[in-house]
């Protein structure tokens, strides 16, 4: 008895690790992987574009603190963080664009998770945010500067738009304000909205 107790130890011991093992990796590979925007690790993105373009769904896009000039469409659904909502800027000039007012974050999937961002629109008529064609997405802890805050289009539905600042960019004076469209059962929670002049 002593060696059968002796032996099931040692089957015990060996079997163990390797079955943590398995279960960590399968949760790794559920939460998707991580693509990294801006900071110094090697193998970094230059561009928001370019890893939301190679992120597969379920990955999660992370942009380290600084300033990036470009327009970011997202048509997979993937968490889109940035480090720091003041300090991870991503601003775009909408000069010689079309009357309509166009996005600077274009979501065209459902799902989509936004948060950490200060999103600025310092020339020229845009939106922010774009969600005609997202449903079920979640905007948290951004600042929104522009004209437009948000656009949520008739085909969008049960979004979550929380605890955001959205405001008035400081090229727009006092003649133009920042404004909030709401439609189709959005869930909207703690947005502070100000400078705004109706």
């Amino acid at each position: 008895w002593l060696a059968i107790g002796i032996i099931l130890l040692f089957v015990g011991v060996t079997i163990a690790p390797t079955i943590a093992q398995n279960t960590e990796e399968s949760q790794s590979t559920s939460r998707g992987n991580w693509l990294y925007v801006g900071g110094n690790g090697p193998g970094n993105y230059t561009k928001i574009q370019d890893a939301v373009d190679n992120a597969s769904a379920g990955d999660t896009v992370f942009v380290f603190a600084g300033q990036y000039h470009e327009r970011v469409n997202v048509t997979k659904t993937i968490h889109f963080l940035g480090e720091n909502k003041s300090s991870t800027i991503i601003y775009y000039e909408f000069v010689g664009e079309p009357h309509w007012p166009t996005p600077i974050i274009n979501i065209r999937s459902d799902r989509v998770t936004v948060s950490n961002f200060t999103v600025n629109i310092t020339s020229g008529l845009g939106f922010c945010i774009n969600l005609t064609h997202a449903s079920n997405c979640s905007i948290s802890n951004n600042i929104l500067q522009g004209l437009y805050g948000f656009f949520i289009g008739n085909s969008s539905k049960n979004n979550e738009v929380r605890y955001n600042i959205i405001r008035s960019s400081s090229y727009s004076g006092s003649g133009l304000c920042s404004f909030y469209i709401n439609m189709h059962h959005t869930n909207t929670t703690g947005n502070f909205i100000h400078h705004n002049h109706f």
